[in-house]
């Protein structure tokens, strides 16, 4: 694997909201951040989704992705994307033990945020809900992705 200073040529995802289906879920392993004015070190994953709707410069359904602490505590969140994906609150028997795989493929809602940096644009994942009665979200065009160091 070889790195190089390649420049940044990322065109953010048009702010809005899209119908999408997880593409990826990745785990990047134990993370150290400072919150608070405390070091802490927590489990990171990734999540990704292919959107309907936005087209890159390639003709290929955009992607946007987020990450989250592989927690369900009651603040998290990813609890809080996941109940609103699934329009439920988890049960006492899914909070001992969520199979985090399990949303590959599965389509909902991502509203999209901007936020400038500088001169930079960045888009964010401001929400993820579930799709409205009726509506669908197309397949997906590429194979899902999963990593875990598991």
């Amino acid at each position: 694997m070889i790195a190089k200073d390649s420049g940044g040529n990322h065109t953010p995802v048009p702010a809005g909201t899209y119908p999408a289906r997880c593409c990826a879920v990745i785990d990047l392993g134990t993370q150290t951040m400072t919150f608070s004015g405390e070091q802490k070190s927590r489990r990171t994953i990734r999540i990704a989704w292919e959107l309907s709707g936005p087209k890159a410069a390639d003709g290929k359904p955009m992607m946007i992705g987020r990450m989250y602490g592989l927690t369900l505590h009651v603040k998290s969140s990813l609890r809080k994307d996941l109940q609103a994906w699934r329009g439920r609150p988890f049960t006492e028997a899914e909070l001992k033990g969520f199979e985090v795989k399990n949303i590959l493929d599965k389509p909902c809602m991502i509203s999209v945020v901007h936020e400038t940096k500088g001169t930079e644009v960045h888009d964010n994942v401001a929400a993820v809900m579930a799709l409205p009665a009726g509506m669908s979200a197309p397949a997906l065009t590429t194979p899902p992705v999963y990593f875990s160091t598991d």
